[in-house]
């Protein structure tokens, strides 16, 4: 996972005084946001795409919410942190991967990289043996996350803590089947 502005010291690119202002105030609440099909083509650096990457989202949402704060006058923050999901089933499937890139077209190089890298999230989904270590992966990370968050906010209070779990897409059928799930996959033990 990775740490953000606001609670792991990362530099980015000034806000300026007024959002730095509002990024020195204290966490009232934690949305940690599962990303949908198609993610490992969208935050892919050697293409250039109109969709943004889950980070590149996550910090839009996080400027929005930022805006909306500083102008109803809130004196309260809103972090949110991306969860994702797709680099452990890629490296599992490596097999899969290259029986699929052997079949799909090359006459149409934009469709095949779509059918690669997108649609076949869901179709990986749709297999309870995939299902479940995307589950599992999810629930480590947003474990990690969480371990990592309350170590750097130890005074976070405990009777003011919200914490959000929000999909995009694939990502809230994942969160939706996780929280139904009778026995949801193993996850770390957090502080």
């Amino acid at each position: 996972y990775h740490a953000h502005r606001g609670w792991a010291g990362v530099s980015l690119p000034p806000l300026g005084e007024v959002w730095d202002a509002w990024e020195a105030l204290p966490p009232t609440a934690l949305v940690l946001v599962v990303h949908g099909v198609g993610e490992s083509l969208w935050a892919s650096k050697s293409r250039k795409l109109p969709v943004p990457s889950l980070e590149e989202s996550v910090e839009r949402m996080r400027g929005a919410a930022a805006k909306g704060a500083y102008q109803a006058g809130r004196k309260s923050r809103v972090e949110l942190l991306p969860v994702t999901w797709y680099n452990g089933l890629r490296v599992d499937n490596s097999a899969t991967l290259r029986a699929l890139a052997a079949v799909t077209p090359r006459s149409v190089p934009a469709l095949r990289t779509f059918a690669n890298e997108v649609v076949l999230d869901v179709l990986f989904y749709e297999q309870p043996a995939h299902r479940e270590l995307i589950q599992r992966a999810v629930a480590t990370q947003v474990a990690a996350i969480l371990k990592a968050w309350y170590h750097h906010h130890p005074t976070w209070p405990a009777e003011k803590r919200q914490v959000v779990l929000c999909g995009h897409s694939l990502g809230a059928v994942i969160c939706f089947d996780m929280l139904l799930s009778s026995s949801p996959p193993p996850a770390p033990a957090l502080p």
